[in-house]
């Protein structure tokens, strides 16, 4: 049998190699290469050069066609026409929402009679009602609208969340699971007994630099609000990731943290994980999430962790370490009690451990195949 995976993800290709910068690589794929003879993969075509071996040719069971991006290039858009010769010839149409390509694939898909597996990883509604500006939001109903359909009429879906996806997207047939993508190392990581340093506080964020709905201006006004408050302790905010910074920049020098806020750029996973073990406090302040993956990383390195109590943030940190989005002031009083009250950040540590060992790879993977035998049987 023979997947097509849809997506709007960018990739990038040169020499007979496709590269990608997250982890939408071919660990991810390797799961549907257990149950697929071939893995055919729509994504966008990125022109910036990117890092991480995606796929090289002498795997044949892994192929990538990749279409200009309809955003940049509108009068090039002949995405619907390829897909569907692709639809045509494949077995099963897995499309991972929110993708500017789901409401075409899943009509094509329905038009063949293929069955359809949707990936629901995130809300498109929250991520351009925040947006900013009139256009957004418009767009933020009708994606609202569309994902609603789709994710209805599907077949089966895969949520990267418990409840709150579920909630706002269901599915008519209720074939679904809640299961995440992360991969957590397997080296357990020890409970902190406090901050690396007690005169110093490391915070740490993991975000696209153009990704402004992951809250860096709630993150800047929480760090100002600190430093004008706690004299006794050095606080830095760290943040790794990747894309154009001009923006990301400019916030930083206008919020006057030249000396405050550093861009530590983007790693692979294995340094990822190094550079939580380095920070005292991890961030999440999002106005827009799915399940964060960063999170999750952070919380099984034992980070103390504080996020907003969004989407599907609240099944991940208890109520004391959530904060309304765009609350700096909480976000700062949260700051300030884990980097002074040892007791609180040692229970904390503990506590994101415990939590995090519900996303143990070989569960997940197992929780996955099971789901996948069930899907193909139907």
């Amino acid at each position: 049998m023979n997947v097509l995976y849809v997506t709007d993800h960018k990739f990038y290709h040169e020499n007979g190699k496709v590269f990608s910068k997250t982890h939408l690589n071919e660990n991810k794929f390797k799961r549907y290469l257990s149950f697929f003879e071939n893995v055919n993969i729509v994504g966008r075509q990125s022109g910036a050069d990117m890092s991480d071996v995606l796929y090289k040719n002498e795997r044949s069971s892994l192929s990538f066609q990749l279409v200009d991006d309809p955003v940049k290039h509108p009068l090039k858009n002949n995405v619907a026409q390829k897909l569907n010769g692709l639809i045509a010839s494949s077995d099963v149409v897995c499309i991972r929402v929110p993708c500017i390509y789901q409401k075409s694939a899943f009509k094509l898909a329905k038009k063949h009679n293929k069955k359809i597996l949707i990936e629901m990883v995130g809300c498109p509604f929250d991520s351009l009602w925040n947006y900013g500006g009139v256009l957004p939001k418009f767009m933020a109903v009708k994606m609202y609208l569309s994902t609603r359909m789709v994710v209805a009429n599907s077949d089966a879906v895969i949520y990267v969340t418990k409840k709150f996806l579920q909630t706002r997207y269901p599915n008519k047939k209720g074939i679904t699971l809640g299961s995440s993508d992360v991969e957590l190392p397997k080296n357990a990581a020890s409970i902190r007994n406090g901050l690396h340093n007690k005169h110093k506080c490391v915070l740490g964020m993991i975000a696209g630099y153009t990704s402004f709905y992951k809250g860096f201006d709630v993150a800047f006004d929480a760090l100002k609000t600190i430093l004008s408050t706690d004299p006794n302790i050095d606080y830095e905010l760290r943040i790794i990731g990747s894309g154009d910074s001009a923006k990301l920049k400019a916030l930083i020098s206008s919020s006057n943290l030249l000396d405050k806020v550093f861009l530590d750029g983007s790693m692979p996973a294995e340094k990822v994980f190094q550079w939580l073990d380095n920070i005292d406090v991890y961030l999440q302040p999002s106005r827009q999430e799915g399940l964060p993956r960063a999170l999750v990383e952070a919380m099984s390195r034992g980070c103390p962790s504080i996020g907003s109590g969004i989407a599907g943030i609240p099944e991940l940190l208890p109520q004391q370490y959530l904060i309304n989005a765009g609350d700096y002031k909480s976000l700062a009083q949260k700051i300030m009690i884990l980097a002074n009250d040892q007791n609180e950040f040692v229970n904390s540590s503990r506590d994101n451990i415990a939590v995090s060992k519900r996303f143990d790879s070989d569960l997940l993977v197992n929780e996955w195949k099971c789901f996948m035998e069930g899907f193909l049987k139907q």
